[in-house]
């Protein structure tokens, strides 16, 4: 199985903050089989942790390509946990927001 990360670049600015979008960005790409999709909002990538270090784009990927073959709904609730266990005592900064679906 060909595995790898796309990272879906085209887009806008962030969303909600606005009252009308100034620019929308649109791209597409060819799904030949079973696939991924997670987005998320940028609370989740904000979460520190007691050592001051963020939840970087890099360990959010480890973590999924880790889960990557494992039901949407196990990787949510995985993915709670993780983050959790992350910030430990730390306070959540933002709100997070996570979109998983499993395409087949």
């Amino acid at each position: 199985m060909d595995e790898q990360i796309i990272r879906l670049s085209n887009g806008t600015t962030v969303l909600g903050w606005l009252p009308e979008l100034p620019f929308l960005e649109i791209g597409g790409i060819c799904l030949t089989g079973e696939a991924f999709l997670f987005t998320y909002t940028d609370g989740l990538t904000d979460v520190r942790n007691e050592k001051d270090e963020d939840l970087s784009d890099e360990i959010l990927l480890e973590f999924l390509m880790k889960h990557a073959h494992e039901p949407a709904k196990f990787i949510n609730e995985k993915l709670l946990q993780f983050v959790d266990q992350f910030k430990g005592n730390q306070p959540y900064p933002d709100d997070i927001t996570v979109l998983s679906c499993r395409i087949f």
